[in-house]
């Protein structure tokens, strides 16, 4: 059912490196976006290593973490979303950005009934966020 699709997580910190890791490991192909090139080198060195630690606690095999590895794409624009079936914003916790990430993503995302925007947190922004298009808006504080 989900074979192959795309998830994007906006903001590459320490809560958006678990989540890519997790979808990517999932098998799911990931875009992993943030707007700085330094955070996004260290969350895929974080990603690369927490995969290793499991390799070498035998919980996935090597040919596992390259493929996850595999799934994972990192990019500075959040153009990169674009595809995406499902995007996961996980930024500062800052309103201004958070309001300013969706209404950015609301006009690149493209206009398919399946697409979902998710908050890992602060509910209030999304649901309160005027998107030009109909969304669905789902958040991980209330579900």
């Amino acid at each position: 059912m989900f074979a192959g699709k795309t998830v994007s997580v906006v903001g590459a910190g320490t809560m958006g490196n678990g989540i890519a890791h997790v979808f990517a490991l999932g098998g799911f192909n990931v875009n992993l976006i943030d707007l700085n090139s330094e955070i996004l080198s260290k969350a895929s060195a974080t990603i690369d290593k927490n995969l290793q630690r499991q390799v070498s606690k035998e919980k996935i095999t090597a040919e596992v973490a390259k493929e996850t590895m595999e799934r994972l794409n990192t990019h500075n624009e959040l153009s990169a979303a674009s595809d995406s079936f499902l995007i996961i914003e996980a930024v500062s916790e800052n309103e201004k950005i958070k309001e300013d990430v969706f209404k950015k993503l609301d006009e690149i995302a493209d206009d398919k009934k399946d697409d979902e925007f998710t908050c890992s947190v602060c509910f209030l922004v999304l649901r309160n966020t005027q998107l030009a298009k109909p969304r669905s808006k789902v958040c991980a504080d209330c579900a």
